[in-house]
């Protein structure tokens, strides 16, 4: 199998702070841990973890490759997500900061006289966060670009709650949120927008009743596994809780809720089931003394600029 390269995205934990450090780094102990069983699988590929707090992180990511002779085998987001949007600077209060003054410039005369699909575009475009229809308002040529590096097999898998939702609807009573929804109201779910816009199958988790999310879970040197506490060492699994369950989107927006396609390969819900991450996972990593981790990625919550298709 020829060697490809893998991507690892990792959002804001939400941890109250000044915005541009980050005190509580469970989703780079996740990435670390993901990153073990994707050389698992792929020993010869390349896997790297990019810290992303803004959507725009991820976009200048995938159109400027910093490997470009390398196809893309998968993509991971591990971070906060919702139904319509993967949150890559929750609670970040430079984010939040910069969503208050695009709501304020969107919701106010003359601005807020424009067309509503003109609107949603804007909004699209200046949100940290990566909203359903983000995709449709690039270029023809950057989604051709982005379309064109993914290897045969190729699949991306998010690790964040409800973003395996069918369909989403923003906030109607917000001034600001509303505009986020698509002529008609409910948007595509954002598992659902992306699988249809990359043109790859994409996994996520969900909960018809939009009530259970993911659990960090965090396995100790003696094998023992905690969810009520997150040391800042690996291994550490996010997994679906309660009755929460995965789901993966095919290229035309079909949810697969029997067969789940994990880390690149079609596997039975029936071995991926909600609560802690199944034996067969976590036996892939050995049970592990404290060792130094390698640092996080730096990381800043300023938009970058995203350029045009190469």
């Amino acid at each position: 199998m020829a060697p490809s390269l893998n991507l690892i995205f990792t959002g804001y934990s939400g941890a109250p702070g000044n915005g541009i450090e980050e005190r509580d780094r469970s989703h780079h102990m996740v990435a670390l841990t993901l990153r073990r069983h994707l050389l698992h699988r792929f020993p010869d590929d390349r896997v790297e973890i990019v810290c992303a707090w803004h959507k725009n992180t991820f976009l200048r990511t995938l159109l400027t490759p910093a490997f470009p002779r390398l196809p893309l085998r998968q993509i991971h987001y591990v971070g906060h997500g919702h139904g319509g949007g993967l949150s890559f600077g929750f609670g970040n209060t430079r984010a939040r900061a910069e969503r208050d003054r695009s709501a304020s410039f969107l919701t106010t005369r003359p601005i807020s006289a424009l067309p509503a699909g003109i609107l949603r575009q804007i909004l699209l475009w200046n949100e940290s966060a990566l909203l359903t229809g983000l995709m449709d308002v690039l270029t023809p040529a950057q989604r051709g670009a982005i379309a064109g590096r993914f290897a045969p097999g190729s699949m991306m898998h998010i690790w964040g709650c409800f973003a395996g939702a069918g369909a989403h609807l923003f906030d109607t009573n917000d001034e600001y949120w509303r505009l986020a929804n698509p002529p008609g109201g409910r948007a595509p779910g954002i598992a659902r927008h992306l699988a249809q816009a990359l043109g790859i199958p994409v996994t996520a988790s969900f909960h018809p009743a939009g009530v259970h999310g993911m659990n960090f879970w965090y396995r100790d040197a003696i094998g023992r596994l905690h969810t009520d506490r997150r040391p800042q060492r690996t291994p550490q699994w996010l997994w679906p809780a309660g009755t929460a369950r995965w789901i993966t989107y095919d290229a035309h927006g079909t949810g697969h809720e029997r067969r789940i396609i994990f880390l690149g390969t079609p596997t039975p819900a029936t071995r991926l089931a909600p609560g802690s991450p199944p034996p067969w996972l976590r036996a892939e990593i050995p049970a592990m003394a404290a060792t130094n981790l390698p640092a996080a990625p730096a990381c800043s919550p300023t938009a970058v600029p995203v350029p045009a298709a190469p």
